[in-house]
């Protein structure tokens, strides 16, 4: 009896450490990928802010899409996004579609789409309210 329950243990080891060893791994993969996940919106929700303040009056959106790109960027978008401030602060105008290219392109490889070489348009419309 002593020795099918010395088997029956020594069998249940290896399951139950391959069972804490694919849970330990699986809760990283899965903390990564919510990361991911937030780093992604934020950058997306940082992009179509400053698209939108492009050739617009600007505000305080555009101030928190530059915060968000310098916390969550690679140092190239940080980069940019320090000397588009710069260029706000300093000339009271800055070219926001190097740093808009970088993003979107970034942003598709890592949402695994393919890349677009083409630059950015801003569509801006007037709609004529007397119609």
């Amino acid at each position: 009896m002593v020795e099918g329950l010395n088997t029956v243990a020594i069998a249940l080891v290896p399951i139950i450490i391959g069972y804490l060893i694919l849970y330990f791994i699986n809760l990283r993969l899965s903390s990564k990928a919510k990361r991911r996940e937030l780093i992604l919106t934020y950058l997306i929700e940082a992009y179509t802010a400053m698209e939108r303040c492009a050739f617009r009056k600007l505000g305080t959106e555009l101030e928190d899409a530059v915060a968000t790109v310098q916390l969550f960027g690679t140092k190239k978008q940080i980069e940019l996004a320090k000397q588009m401030a710069i260029d706000l602060t300093e000339r009271k105008q800055a070219d926001f579609d190097e740093l808009l290219l970088d993003l979107r392109n970034s942003l598709r490889r890592e949402l695994r789409l393919k890349e677009y070489e083409g630059g950015i348009v801003h569509l801006r419309t007037t709609w004529d309210r007397t119609i």
